[in-house]
Formats: structure tokens, C-alpha cells, sequence
């Protein structure tokens, strides 16, 4: 019989749950003060009330107070898997209040990618986000990276219960012997990781051109969205939008650091070098990156696109490395992989992303660890079909010290390898259905599944809500590993449905009705809240010229071909070659690199962003597909620029209702806390 949930399994469950939602309501505070650095008062009031629902939510869980809160098994298991849900939708809250999220649904599929780590996302017109907002998606990406319950840990807030809670977040193993020292560790070498990159990146940036300030942001959003293999961007046009090589290169750095198992940096901090370069995963990983690098190259050679060394050694290898350690960065736009690539080239891009990198790390995917341990069974069973079967064979690995591989170890690795690869046909073939091209809907699916990030342009606002669905229910599968959320799955599917009528001493017993309902309601009211259309950030059309669109999902036709468009100027001027500049230019919809000359930079006076409408620009230049002069790059070469608009400072009046409700929220949470307290002493 499969277990069910108690009364007090579920207070159990409510208890820690409430205090990692709590949790998050003070995480909320990062994104709430810097709105108020920037002087974006119109988006305090989105943050103040995410941290009131917050509060309260996390406030009304915690009252169930049980008797006992040592934890079993399942309610770890419960805990940990539920509170990615909650969590995306308590983080959906102030996202959707910004205006770039066409429904709650998008916002909660934010809020999922964001704390999975994932890095495929809904938001229109990212270039014109608030500062708030983007620090908002990255400091989900660094809590979810590490893991929520990891920061709770070395917090010190789950003493008695952090073994079960830090095994079912999909961590099998300690970095050290002490869950809680574990958790510390992790925590301390993810800051000091971050902090180090973003000194080095916002030095590049400065040293491009971008404002020191930005530059600083710019540098801690990258650092983090590579570290933690999230993906995110602050920028519409991902990497390519900095046009440095430096920059990608410490960011591919970054990205490898985050894919590699925290147990090994553990070892290599205690001085044992060895046992880093003699573990398996790290020989799997190192086989594996250098043998599909060779060979994506070499698919990429073959065709006219990268047609020169310098291009295929840059972003062909970014590219690998992006999607094998599951961040999803791009250094190619969607447009090019989808039109330029072979499907041979997309095939071996979507398999680096089901692969994954290490166990323990921020990295997604099957795993370099499986792969090697299903490798050496295999190499195991090939040994004893030619020996003789007296013959006792016995195959063993490094994995930070000498272990045996035997059959439990071997079945637990195919098991978890066979439940991703169900996960990424399943929805593949949900894509299929909703009339998406095969390789591009096997494509996403892997992104989702695996949490990398990369996408063939499927994942947009325009996206059926059965595909957004399955995709946030894919994430949250891949970064727990399955197993944790298929558990939780099926003791409440026992929990709720009805039990075989025994009549033990003429007492019948009944099936729980008033769990089902409950659960049926919660369902109506978050399919109604998904659902809720949203007016999108305000968009500006100019029908007499090609759009950015266009020139985005351009075939071959308009490759070197003169176009004219116009597009506003956002973000910054960034230092080119020969007394050029890089612009990027965007219409509230799409984005494209241009490359324009002094005398046109200086016409700019604004640049577009959340407190500034830029400088609205005509221009008419060459469109490249991929540019031989700059490695491949998708960009057009400006012959001639003319100022259409100026731009302006952009005035953002508070929501007056969504501040009142923000401080009714705190003032309920707050009180609940002191309730909290006040039983509390009572009990004792």
C-alpha cells in the first residue's frame, strides 16, 4: 500500500514549508532595497507587496505548529519538492506587477525557471525591465542554484531536520561529513565565487564602455546567471549584446565552475588535487566536452555558416559549453541555430543539454556521474560474457575516494537516466501536438527537462498554455531528479483517492472527501489566476520600414541585403573596432546588435531602459546574417543613421492600491509572526 498523508504529516509539511516561504519574503528585501537605491518607487510598491503575500502565506502555514517537528522521509520529501511551486508563485507576484508578463501564468513560469535554474523565460522586452525586477531574477537564480533548503541550512534554521530535508533535494551526497557545515560551505564558496567573477566582468565592462554602475550590476547578474547555470540575462541579446571576447571567456570559466561538483572543491580546498583530476565524473566530463566539441565544429565546418576558424573556435565552443553545462547563454541568436544550423548540429546541442554536468552541482541533466557509472557497467557486462562464469568480476570507481559499482548503485543510475529521457519525449511530443517543428519541440523539451536555458524560439508569451504548463512541470521535475516529486506524486494520489471499503468490525471506512475538495478548489483558483490576461510593456510600430522581427527570423534571402528600420537605442554604447560602436536597437518586441560609426554614436543622447525612453533611430545598413567580420555575429552594418525621436525621461506614478495592500500584507504577516510566538511560549 503506498503511504498517505496525516493530518499531522501535512502540519508537519506546512511548518517548514511556511518558514522557507518566510524565507523568501526576506530574500524579497534584496530587490525591495534596490528599487529604492535606483529610485524606482513605483516598482517599491510590486516588492513591498510580494513580501506582505509572503509573509502571510508563510505566516498562516507555521500556525499548524505541530507537536512533534522532527521530520520523516515523506514529509522531507513533501517539503522540499512543494516549495519550488510556492515559491514560483509567491515569486510570480512582483514580476507580474511589473507590466512584462502578458498573464500570471508567464510570471509564474519566470518564477519556476528562475528558481530551477532553468533560464527559459516569458518576460517582453527585457531591456526595458526595472533594475528591481532583473535583481529580482537573478537572486532567484543564485537561491534556487544553491538550493532553497541549502540556504535555510546554513542559516541554521532546520537543525534537527536538515539530513532529510538536504537528501530530497535531489543531493546525494555530503560535501562534508556535517549536513549543516555542508550547507555553509556551499554557501560560502557560491559567494565568494560570484563576488570574484563579478569584479572581473565589471572590469571588462568599464573597459568596453559601459557605465560603472551598470557595469557592476551588469558584472554580479552574469557572474551569477553562469555560475549557477541559470541563464538569464539582463539583456534581450543575451551574451552577444557585450561583443567581448574576454567577457565570453570568463564567462564560459564561470560556467564550468558552476557544472562541477561541490564535493571536489571541498577536496581541492583540503589540498587533495588528486583525487579532483582522478574522479569520474570530472574524467567523464572532460572525454565528453572534448569529444562533441570536435565534433559540433566539425558539423559547423562543413556548412558556409562560421566559414573561418576564429568564429567556430569562439562561439562554437561558448556554445557547447553553454549547453553542456546546462546555463543556456547564447552566443548565437535563436534565429541562427534554428535557420543556419543542420539538424545534425542542433541534434548534438540538445544531447550536451540532456547530458548535464556534475552531481552536486548547479548544473541540470542526466549527469556526468550516471553516464560514467552506466559506462562502466557496461564495460562490467561485456567482461563477463567473455569470461568464464565461475570468473567473479568486480569493477570499481573514483567518485572522491575508491568505490564498488554494484548492481544498486548501476539500477539507480539507469532508473533516473530512463525517467529524463520519458521526460524530454513526453514533451517533445506534447509540442509536436501543439504543431511545432519535431527537432525544435525535442529541443525545448530537453532545455526544460534538463534546466538549461537554451531555446529554438518556442518559448514565448504567444505559447499555448498546455506547452507553458508542461514546461513548468518539467523543470521542477529536473531539478528535483524525478524521484523526490514522483514520490510526492504518488502518496497524494493515495492520500486523496478512495480507499477499497473494508468493513473491520462493522466499521466501514470512507474516502476522504474533504481532501479532494480542497485540493480541487486550490486547482480552479490557480488555473483562474494563470489565465488572467495582462496588457504587455507598451510596444511602438513603425509600418513603413522591415521590423527587428523580420530581421530576427531572416532566411537567407536578406543576408547582405540593404534594409531600413528603426529601432530605439537601449542599454549602452558599447566600444567597437576602427572608431566604431555596438548599439543594440529595439522596437519592445526584438533586438539586434547594429554597427554604426562615431559620428551616428553621437547622435544618440538617450538610452533606452526603465526610467528612460531612448533615442529612436532610422537606419539603413547592411544586414548579416552572420557577419564574416565579426565571427559570425548576426548584425547590421549602419551606412546611414537619422534621429527620429530624441527620447525622454519615462515617469513611473505608484500604484497607490498595490502599496496599501503591500503594507495590509505586512502588517498580517507581521501579526501572525507575533501569534506565532505568543502559542509558542504558551505551549511551553
Amino acid at each position: 500500500m503506498w503511504p498517505r498523508f496525516n493530518k499531522h504529516d501535512l502540519a508537519v509539511v506546512s511548518y517548514y514549508l511556511g518558514t522557507l516561504v518566510m524565507l523568501l519574503a526576506a530574500v524579497m528585501l534584496i530587490p525591495l532595497a534596490v528599487s529604492l537605491l535606483m529610485q524606482e518607487w513605483a516598482i517599491c510598491g510590486n516588492y513591498i507587496l510580494g513580501v506582505g503575500v509572503a509573509l502571510t502565506l508563510g505566516g498562516l502555514m507555521r500556525l499548524t505548529r505541530p507537536s512533534q517537528r522532527s521530520m520523516e522521509r515523506k514529509q522531507a520529501i513533501a517539503t522540499t519538492g512543494l516549495v519550488w511551486l510556492v515559491g514560483a508563485l509567491v515569486a510570480a507576484v512582483p514580476l507580474y506587477l511589473s507590466g512584462h508578463y502578458p498573464s500570471f501564468l508567464d510570471a509564474v513560469f519566470e518564477g519556476m525557471s528562475g528558481l530551477t535554474a532553468t533560464g527559459l523565460t516569458m518576460v517582453q522586452d527585457v531591456d526595458h525591465l526595472s533594475m528591481a525586477d532583473s535583481m529580482w531574477r537573478f537572486v532567484m537564480q543564485f537561491i534556487g542554484g544553491q538550493g532553497v533548503v541549502v540556504v535555510a541550512l546554513s542559516l541554521g534554521l532546520f537543525s534537527r531536520t536538515g539530513s532529510a530535508l538536504y537528501n530530497s533535494e535531489g543531493r546525494e551526497e555530503a560535501v562534508v561529513p556535517n549536513i549543516k557545515n555542508t550547507s555553509r560551505f556551499i554557501w560560502k564558496f557560491s559567494s565568494m565565487a560570484v563576488l570574484v567573477g563579478t569584479i572581473v566582468l565589471a572590469v571588462i565592462l568599464i573597459i568596453i564602455g559601459v557605465d560603472p554602475l551598470r557595469s557592476l550590476f551588469h558584472g554580479l547578474w552574469i557572474t551569477i546567471g553562469a555560475y549557477d547555470t541559470g541563464g538569464f540575462a539582463p539583456t534581450s541579446l543575451s551574451i552577444i549584446y557585450y561583443h567581448s571576447w574576454p567577457f565570453e571567456i570568463i564567462t564560459m570559466v564561470i560556467m564550468m565552475f558552476g557544472a562541477v561538483n561541490f564535493a571536489l572543491f571541498a577536496q581541492v580546498h583540503k589540498g587533495n588535487w588528486r583525487l579532483f583530476f582522478q574522479d569520474i565524473e570530472i574524467k567523464t566530463l572532460a572525454l565528453w566536452i572534448s569529444g562533441i566539441t570536435v565534433v559540433f565544429v566539425a558539423a559547423l565546418s562543413i556548412g558556409d555558416f562560421l566559414t573561418d576558424y576564429t568564429g567556430l573556435i569562439r562561439r562554437g565552443i561558448f556554445t557547447i559549453i553553454s549547453a553542456t553545462t546546462n546555463t543556456g547563454y547564447q552566443l548565437l541568436s535563436t534565429n541562427q541555430i534554428t535557420t543556419l544550423f543542420s539538424s545534425g548540429a542542433v541534434f548534438l546541442i540538445a544531447i550536451s543539454m540532456a547530458i548535464g554536468g556534475s552531481s552536486a552541482s548547479t548544473a541540470g541533466g542526466i549527469k556526468a556521474l550516471r553516464v560514467g557509472i552506466i559506462f562502466k557497467g557496461l564495460a562490467q557486462r561485456i567482461k563477463s560474457m567473455l569470461l568464464p562464469r565461475s570468473a567473479q568480476i568486480t569493477s570499481s570507481y573514483n567518485h572522491i575516494g575508491r568505490r564498488q559499482l554494484n548492481p544498486e548503485l548501476l539500477s539507480a543510475a539507469l532508473i533516473v537516466a530512463a525517467l529524463y529521457v520519458i521526460a524530454y519525449v513526453f514533451g517533445a511530443l506534447i509540442g509536436i501536438a501543439c504543431g511545432y517543428d519535431a527537432i525544435e519541440a525535442t529541443f525545448e523539451s530537453i532545455s526544460a527537462a534538463s534546466n538549461a536555458g537554451l531555446s529554438s524560439g518556442i518559448t514565448t508569451p504567444d505559447a499555448p498554455v498546455i506547452l507553458k504548463v508542461v514546461y513548468i512541470l518539467q523543470m521542477w521535475l529536473g531539478r528535483l531528479e524525478f524521484l523526490t516529486l514522483l514520490a510526492l506524486f504518488a502518496s497524494l494520489i493515495a492520500s486523496v483517492a478512495p480507499r477499497r471499503r473494508q468493513k473491520r468490525r462493522g466499521v466501514e471506512k470512507s474516502r476522504p472527501k474533504t481532501m479532494r475538495r480542497t485540493l480541487l478548489v486550490l486547482l480552479l483558483v490557480a488555473t483562474s489566476f494563470c489565465l488572467v490576461p495582462k496588457e504587455a510593456f507598451a510596444q511602438t510600430d513603425y509600418t513603413d520600414y522591415i521590423s527587428i522581427e523580420e530581421l530576427n527570423s531572416a532566411a537567407a534571402h536578406l543576408d547582405h541585403q540593404q534594409v531600413s528600420f528603426v529601432g530605439e537605442a537601449v542599454g549602452d554604447i558599447i566600444n567597437a573596432d576602427n572608431n566604431h560602436f555596438w548599439v543594440t536597437l529595439n522596437n519592445g518586441r526584438a533586438s539586434i546588435s547594429v554597427y554604426i560609426d562615431a559620428d551616428s554614436a553621437q547622435t544618440i543622447t538617450n538610452l533606452g531602459g526603465y526610467q528612460k525612453r531612448g533615442t529612436t533611430l532610422e537606419v539603413v545598413g547592411e544586414f548579416n546574417l552572420a557577419c564574416d567580420q565579426h565571427d559570425g555575429q548576426s548584425d547590421v552594418h549602419a551606412i546611414s543613421t537619422m534621429v527620429v525621436d530624441p527620447g525622454e525621461p519615462i515617469e513611473h506614478e505608484p500604484n497607490m492600491l498595490v502599496l496599501l495592500l503591500g503594507f495590509a500584507f505586512v502588517a498580517c504577516g507581521c501579526g501572525l509572526a507575533g501569534l506565532f510566538g505568543i502559542l509558542n511560549k504558551r505551549r511551553r
